[in-house]
């Protein structure tokens, strides 16, 4: 008996088959991976939050330092922002040393689903600090960093953590977006409309950003931790 071939039309509907299958399964592969860069946001987030309690702990109730000015400092590396730039792997001879490789240095201060920083960026885009918590609530501590690399010293504040009212309504560290002017200025809602969010008590969230959140002047209720 002579095998038989496939017909024209029998391949076409096979084709048509793999077709239909694939377009089915690739939205369901792009899903779970979004839903796999989003643990891992929340997980980066909820370590960043326990060391800052830890922290806290051992620094009479204050948060580590962030900076409350944009001026030049002369380079210290003096903002949290700063924890993840590439640019600071190498000061200590910058002339000699080759940057740490990227698995030596770790990416808990970067979201999977954040674009790189533009070439020439130093600062960190993926988390912000939540603005509100500055300067607003009683207990600031406000005091200069001396700088190692000479220069003016950089002005910076510490949150008295004990001090917020609020505690697990108020986020304290974000998924954030970087302005053209300020970094970490404004919520990112980059999964699939939510922000991932590491409150003041320590546990994290994923929020779906309204427009009243996302607005550059509205009451800020959520950000106040008065929702």
């Amino acid at each position: 008996m002579r095998n038989r071939a496939f017909t024209l039309i029998e391949l076409l509907t096979v084709i048509a088959i793999i077709g239909i299958l694939a377009a089915i399964m690739i939205p369901t592969i792009g899903k779970v991976r979004d839903s796999a860069r989003s643990t891992t946001c929340l997980s980066n987030l909820r370590q960043i939050g326990t060391a800052t309690k830890m922290y806290a702990e051992d620094n009479k109730g204050f948060s580590p330092p962030t900076s409350t000015q944009l001026a030049s400092y002369g380079g210290a590396p003096a903002l949290w922002r700063y924890a993840y730039s590439t640019d600071w792997r190498n000061q200590t001879n910058s002339s000699k040393l080759d940057e740490l490789p990227d698995n030596l240095w770790g990416t808990i201060f970067e979201c999977p689903k954040a674009k790189s920083d533009p070439v020439g960026s130093t600062q960190n885009r993926s988390y912000g600090l939540n603005l509100w918590m500055q300067n607003t609530t009683s207990g600031d501590l406000l005091f200069p960093v001396p700088n190692p690399l000479g220069g003016t010293p950089a002005t910076v504040n510490a949150l008295k953590l004990s001090a917020c009212e609020r505690p697990t309504r108020t986020p304290l560290y974000g998924d954030s977006l970087r302005s053209s002017s300020f970094y970490g200025n404004f919520a990112n809602p980059r999964h699939n409309g939510k922000a991932n969010v590491c409150f003041v008590d320590g546990h994290v969230a994923s929020v779906l950003m309204t427009p009243d959140m996302l607005a550059s002047s509205p009451r800020h209720d959520f950000w106040r931790g008065a929702l």
